[in-house]
């Protein structure tokens, strides 16, 4: 389960660093993407060490939009002064299984997480994506198991 075990790396992460966020987007500033970039098992490769936004680490961005919706951390703060805080909720869920954790993870993902912001988008027409976010899910399932058979 390294889907989980790199979001538990990644909320650490928050839980030890004071995280301020960017003034236009609010996201995790420049200086910490690649830091959390190097503890994941999937690495952003087109990403630059310095001039790289949040959302060219599209697994950091995924985990920082699933633990907002998830409210496993939240925005503090005011105007262009907003940092992240983890919610008590971090604590319960880290008392999960790693089962139970994987189906929060998706369930948030699927439910609550808005498309279109992940995105970066104004609005967005799910069933334009769907069928390619679903063949990509398949495939590396397909990939998955091979190696693990």
């Amino acid at each position: 389960m390294h889907f989980v075990t790199d979001f538990e790396r990644f909320m650490d992460y928050v839980v030890q660093h004071n995280m301020k966020l960017t003034a236009k987007n609010a996201y995790i500033s420049r200086k910490h993407l690649p830091i959390i970039n190097e503890q994941m098992s999937v690495k952003a490769k087109n990403a630059t060490s310095y001039y790289s936004q949040q959302q060219y680490y599209p697994y950091i961005h995924l985990f920082f939009h699933i633990a907002l919706n998830g409210k496993l951390m939240m925005k503090s703060g005011k105007g262009k002064k907003l940092h992240l805080t983890v919610t008590e909720r971090w604590n319960t869920f880290k008392h999960l299984t790693d089962t139970e954790k994987y189906f929060f993870l998706l369930e948030t993902f699927w439910v609550d997480v808005s498309w279109a912001r992940l995105l970066n988008r104004h609005n967005i027409n799910i069933h334009h994506i769907l069928p390619d976010v679903l063949e990509k899910l398949m495939d590396h399932t397909r990939i998955r198991a091979r190696f693990t058979s």
